[in-house]
């Protein structure tokens, strides 16, 4: 799908080092301390303003090798140009400084819909989906959404087809055609995706919440837009809106591209300099978005889903200016605080809550919030009141105990480590995520703003718990109880909304304290000394399989240890998989108060329930990784199933599963899709029948039966050495019961005829999933599919949904089932059923065989170098490399060389061979599909 819509923006930033001549982790090999570090971190200081006529260098982590260069052009607009010879990908994001704030009076949703029709041809492109068609065959991607302060377009695309790329992309702000012919099927677009979230609690949730603002205030308006509020004759307002808010000087550009930075600039440079300035200047949004004077305020409203939850936002100034101290991230870390002392122990201990996590948000220029969000136990809904006591109790702590540095210094130290080893993700999510913060933060800092806390200011941070108060505070409770006078106008939500109102209890806590020093931050850094031996295997013992990789490409002192515990018969029952869920369950409860520390300190820690039994995947700095190992494998192998805990767990696990019969529709039909076809899958409702009647006794005598006896799997990658994998070995059999258990597979059905599942969804959009399944699970066969579905994945959008208007979820593409492959067809539609559906699929693809027969060679190569170039990409970093391995271990390719083997493939493709494919396509369409 091209666009989604952004509820609301935060703005993260990342933090900055000013340090010269530092030399990568590679070559110096250094053993950094935890007091080392902090003294780089109260070193680090911010950078000057910088004239607009000089250079400006913008900061970047000592482990990013790209080149950057900041310009700011004639017209005003401000791009970041980065140099990356390694990238296989080129991408680029334009970031406009308008959004659903800006929307007309008249016209809400406007914003979101100007978004729409960019994408609708320019004068030099004028095709509708000539730009998706383009980027589609290039093995690129292309999106964009509409927040309230900007909004972003971004797309990446194979080097050779950048440039055109690029030129039909920044067309769109140069001269887009606003096409009069498709203004109302692109209304139709933007009320279909209104339609679709109507029954979406995030998105209610949201709306209801509006009812709360200052009604002067852009941001308490309805902005996806509707054929209701964007009825009549808009072209004028769309020229006009055009006019009024897109402008060069209110745009930031971020481009990335593995041509040096003269090169990229010797074209991109006088490329985009065509986007005219109108000289709008800065669109500042004046008005507090909550009332003082009406605060505090209470929303009570009833949601979708069973489920019940507690909000709390407390408007603060604005924090687009503290970057560098960032005084909200000491308060949110405490607030959302899970180990001893916590309000999440707290809470939790009482069987009241599921999750409990703070955060905070620039909502525009003015406008920022600390926020806390609790998601309730059946129980927990019926005491909001002592909750909430016991949340200002714990900001009385904070407001008594002067803030700590050496509390703030922890959180500094692993900012300043995230910072330091930095890696690279994928160049699309790069720009996108930098594009916005030029907006804001000055050109030095839109990298490093959302890293260091670099200048303890303990007066600052006071100051912000002050806005800390039971008279400046909205609370939103959702529960399908909640008492509701009135119904919101656009999502049909039931609420009562109370001004000047918050309930309170007596209840009194001495349970609540600030936290102890963190005994997980990382102190040992140094890297091993390298190798050149690909991943190997160990087996000094046949039950323990180890898989290693010394991989330091990456230059950062992190590991990845994943393990795959294989339980005796595997996880092949309904009633197997519901006691799998529950006691990880149990687990995941136990362990949270220990490794929440953990978490904060870089390391990540998970364990989830798998087709042979739990898989434990542990990433970040590998200093502490084994000592956290430990202590999940404890808890796995021990945890006390206490029935009062295990309630809770039951419970919420239980209607998490009967909760997702009012997921979106189209996401049921796949659902069931692998339901059907995989031997070990059942749809969520049976499971939570079994799980109902499961006691605490039963799943402990179960747990004892399956751990008896097992065998592992494991992946060790990054900085480890043979050591490391002695210690894992060791570790595992003082752990474990160690035995000879064999990995299980689950069976994929194959299809044999027309099957048909029809589900009753309480939605009023209609939706159809089609699945055909490859004949067979070799290499060739995926290969054909695979490329299949990405030479018909845009046809196949702009036939149904832009031409045909059907809905606005339309998507077509291969999909694997387990180590089947095949092709999937999907549509949820607000304006026709599935029977019609089905036949415009069937349409389709009859028209597209046609069309194949005059496919010339050049553009069938096209696709196939796209989807090459997409699937030889390079591991972007350790982690990213680690689930590579982790995928072909348990698909047993110890070649570990999956993509490889299915680019080639591909690459001996013929035209003839893909229409014979979609041939039998078309007859299987009739003979052998599912269809639900």
């Amino acid at each position: 799908m091209r666009d989604s819509y952004i509820i609301a923006i935060q703005h993260i930033a990342v933090a900055m080092d000013t340090r010269k001549g530092y030399r990568k982790m590679t070559h110096l090999k250094p053993i950094l301390s935890f007091s080392f570090i902090l003294l780089l971190v109260l070193l680090a200081s911010s950078c000057s303003q910088s004239p607009t006529n000089a250079k400006v260098e913008v900061n970047k982590s000592p482990n990013d090798d790209r080149e950057y260069q900041y310009l700011l052009l004639d017209n005003k607009l401000k791009m970041v140009l980065i140099s990356d010879p390694e990238a296989e990908k080129s991408a680029a994001s334009f970031a406009v400084f308008r959004g659903s704030l800006h929307d007309p009076d008249n016209r809400q949703g406007l914003a979101h819909f100007f978004e729409h029709m960019l994408f609708i041809g320019t004068e030099k492109y004028p095709e509708p989906d000539s730009f998706q068609n383009f980027i589609n065959a290039n093995g690129g991607g292309t999106n964009a959404y509409t927040a309230s302060d900007h909004t972003n377009y971004f797309f990446d695309i194979k080097n050779s087809a950048f440039k055109e790329g690029l030129d039909r992309f920044a067309h769109f702000f140069i001269n887009p055609l606003l096409s009069d012919e498709y203004v109302d099927r692109e209304k139709n677009a933007v009320h279909s995706e209104y339609q679709m979230q109507k029954k979406e609690d995030s998105w209610r949730q949201f709306m209801t919440s509006k009812l709360a603002m200052n009604p002067e205030y852009a941001g308490s308006k309805f902005s996806i837009g509707s054929l209701d509020t964007l009825s009549g004759d808009v072209k004028e307002e769309l020229k006009s809106f055009q006019m009024e808010q897109y402008s060069a000087d209110q745009m930031g550009v971020v481009v990335l591209s593995n041509e040096s930075i003269a090169e990229m600039r010797n074209w991109i440079e006088p490329l985009v300099r065509l986007i005219p300035n109108r000289e709008l200047g800065d669109a500042p949004i004046d008005q507090e978005m909550l009332l003082s004077s009406e605060l505090p305020i209470t929303i009570y409203s009833k949601p979708i889903k069973n489920k019940y939850k507690v909000d709390y936002s407390f408007p603060i100034p604005s924090i687009l200016n503290t970057t560098s101290v960032k005084p909200e991230q000491y308060i949110t870390n405490l607030l959302g605080h899970e180990g001893s002392g916590s309000l999440h122990k707290l809470l939790n201990s009482y069987g009241w809550i599921e999750s409990l996590s703070a955060g905070a948000g620039a909502i525009d220029r003015t406008n920022s919030s600390i926020n806390v969000s609790i998601s309730l136990t059946k129980e927990g809904s019926l005491h909001v009141p002592e909750i909430t006591s016991l949340l200002f109790q714990y900001i009385e702590i904070l407001e008594k105990q002067k803030p700590l540095e050496w509390l703030y210094n922890e959180q500094a130290v692993v900012a300043n480590l995230a910072f330091e080893f930095q890696e690279k993700t994928g160049a699309l999510q790069y720009v996108s995520r930098l594009a916005p913060n030029l907006q804001y933060y000055r050109p030095e800092e839109i990298i490093t703003s959302s890293y260091l806390m670099n200048q303890f200011d303990a007066e600052l941070i006071s100051d912000l718990v002050s806005y800390l108060r039971r008279d400046n505070v909205l609370i939103e409770v959702i529960s399908p109880e909640a008492p509701t006078e009135n119904i919101e106008k656009w999502f049909e939500v039931p609420y009562t909304l109370k001004k000047n109102h918050i309930d309170l209890s007596l209840l009194q806590t001495d349970e609540l304290f600030l936290p102890k020093a963190n005994p997980f931050l990382p102190e040992n850094l140094v890297l091993f000394d390298g190798d050149d031996k690909p991943i190997q295997q160990f087996d000094q013992n046949k039950n323990i399989r180890i898989w290693m990789d010394l991989d330091l490409e990456f230059a950062t002192p992190k590991a990845s240890i994943f393990l795959r515990i294989n339980l005796e018969n595997g996880l092949m029952t309904a009633e197997d998989r519901v006691f799998a869920h529950l006691y990880r369950g149990v687990v995941a409860d136990a362990l949270n108060e220990t490794v929440y520390p953990a978490y904060l300190a870089g390391l990540r820690g998970q364990h989830s329930v798998s087709d042979s039994g739990y898989e434990i995947q542990i990433t970040g700095f590998n200093d502490k990784q084994l000592t956290l190992l430990e202590t999940i494998l404890k808890n796995l192998r021990e945890s006390p199933v206490d029935p009062d805990r295990f309630d809770v767990v039951k419970s919420n696990l239980v209607r998490n599963w009967l909760n997702s019969d009012k997921n979106y529709p189209y996401r049921q039909a796949i659902n069931a899709v692998s339901e059907i076809l995989i031997s070990n899958r059942w749809p969520p409702r049976d499971l939570a029948i079994i799980a109902q009647n499961v006691t605490a006794e039963q799943l402990t005598d179960w747990r004892t039966r399956k751990l008896n006896k097992v065998s592992v799997d494991a992946l060790l990658h990054g900085n480890v050495n043979q050591e490391t994998k002695n210690d894992l070995e060791t570790l595992l059999l003082d752990q474990l019961a160690i035995n000879q258990v064999e990995p299980q597979k689950v069976e994929v059905e194959e299809i044999k005829e027309s099957l048909l599942l029809e589900l009753t969804i309480d939605h009023n959009d209609s939706s159809m999933v089609i699945y055909l399944q490859d004949k067979n699970d070799k290499i060739r066969s995926r290969a054909t599919s695979t490329l299949a579905g990405q030479m018909i994945s845009t046809p196949y959008f702009s036939d149904l949904r832009t031409n045909q208007q059907l809905g606005y979820v339309v998507s077509a593409g291969s999909r694997m089932m387990e180590d089947r492959n095949g092709l999937i067809f999907l549509v949820q539609s607000p304006a026709q059923g599935a029977d019609h559906l089905e036949q415009a699929t069937r349409s389709f693809i009859e028209d597209y065989l046609s069309k194949l027969e005059s496919m010339e060679d050049s553009a069938f190569s096209q696709h196939k170098e796209g989807l090459i170039n997409n699937l030889l990409q390079k591991d972007k970093n350790l982690t990213q490399r680690s689930r590579r391995y982790w995928s072909d271990l348990k698909k047993e390719n110890l070649d570990f060389n999956t993509r490889e083997l299915l680019a080639a493939e591909i690459d001996s493709l013929n035209i003839s061979e893909i229409k014979t494919y979609l041939e039998e396509v078309a007859t299987n369409l009739n003979d052998k599909r599912l269809l639900v």
